[in-house]
C-alpha cells in the first residue's frame, strides 16, 4: 500500500513539474474545480508531497508558452497540498513570487524566465 501512495505522491510532482496535466490528480481521488479565479480542491486520501525549485521551474518552462496554461497551473499549484520546498534556495523567493504573478496571468519578467530556464535544466528529472 506503501508504494501506491509514493506513486500517488509522483502524480502530483509530476503535475508540479508540467509533465502531466493537473486533471490526472482526479485518478487519484482529488477533485479539482478551477474557475476563474476561485479554486475548490477535495482531498479526500489527504495525499500531499514535496516539490523543490527545479520540479517549480520545470513546471514553469512547460507552460511558458501558453499565457492561459501557465495561470491555471500556477493558480492550481498555489492551492494544492504540495511543500514547495525553497526557502533554502538563493532562487526560492524568485520562484515563489513568479508562481504567484503566474496565478494572477501576470507575464514573467525576462530574468525571472532566464531563472526558470537554469533551474530546469541543471537538475535532472527525479523520476
Amino acid at each position: 500500500m506503501n508504494s501506491g501512495r509514493e506513486d500517488d505522491r509522483e502524480m502530483i510532482r509530476q503535475v508540479v513539474r508540467g509533465e502531466r496535466p493537473w486533471t490526472d490528480l482526479r485518478a487519484i481521488g482529488m477533485n479539482i474545480q478551477l474557475e476563474g479565479n476561485r479554486c475548490a480542491i477535495e482531498n479526500p486520501r489527504q495525499i500531499s508531497t514535496t516539490a523543490d525549485v527545479h520540479d517549480l521551474a520545470k513546471g514553469f518552462l512547460a507552460y511558458l508558452h501558453d499565457a492561459r496554461a501557465l495561470r491555471e497551473w500556477a493558480f492550481l499549484i498555489e492551492a494544492i497540498d504540495v511543500d514547495l520546498d525553497v526557502e533554502n534556495h538563493p532562487a526560492g523567493e524568485t520562484l515563489l513570487n513568479a508562481l504567484w504573478d503566474a496565478s494572477f496571468g501576470n507575464p514573467l519578467h525576462a530574468d525571472v524566465v532566464r531563472t526558470v530556464e537554469q533551474l530546469a535544466h541543471e537538475n535532472g528529472s527525479k523520476a
